[in-house]
């Protein structure tokens, strides 16, 4: 039995390197856990764990035991961006985090589920937020200054899934 934060690994594993800014280009990492889990990655990995994949455990269901299930797929796309002076206006903007990294790596994950065929995309409307200069309540959640780009949509995954490797 395969684990769908495995099978999310190994997609997000394949992905290409994204453009963070015009002198660096990073292939994105992938973690999955609670609050206290991330707080660890970071510690462990620190700056060179973005952009960063982040999944956030949710509960799958089957109708039947065909190895076929599905779930709400929450994922917490995050780029490190120290200026916390920006306004959300200049952090939407072509060369700033939401359209230069995490849109892109969005369209990269999303490209990767489609040749892969081990992640279905189920629904064709995605719930997203973003949430610049991620902070939880009044207190950053972590000692890095993020913007983030939640993504949540239902996902088909086959855990018996077995990639034809050429």
């Amino acid at each position: 039995m395969i684990l769908f934060e495995e099978i999310l690994e190994r997609e997000i594993g394949l992905l290409d390197e994204v453009e963070i800014n015009t002198s660096l280009s990073r292939k994105p990492k992938f973690g999955w856990g609670n609050s206290d889990e991330l707080r660890k990655v970071l510690e462990v990995y620190g700056e060179e764990h973005y952009p960063m994949v982040w999944c956030v455990p949710r509960q799958d269901s089957s109708t039947d035991f065909s190895g076929i299930y599905t779930r709400d797929m929450e994922l917490n796309l995050c780029t490190r961006e120290t200026r916390t002076e920006l306004l959300n206006t200049v952090r939407t903007d072509a060369n700033y985090s939401y359209q230069k990294v995490l849109l892109p790596l969005w369209n990269s994950i999303e490209r990767q589920f489609e040749l892969s065929g081990s992640v279905v995309v189920l629904e064709d409307t995605l719930r997203w937020q973003l949430f610049p200069d991620y902070k939880l309540g009044e207190q950053y959640e972590t000692k890095e200054i993020w913007d983030v780009l939640k993504i949540i949509v239902g996902v088909q995954f086959n855990n018996e899934y077995v990639p034809c490797i050429s």
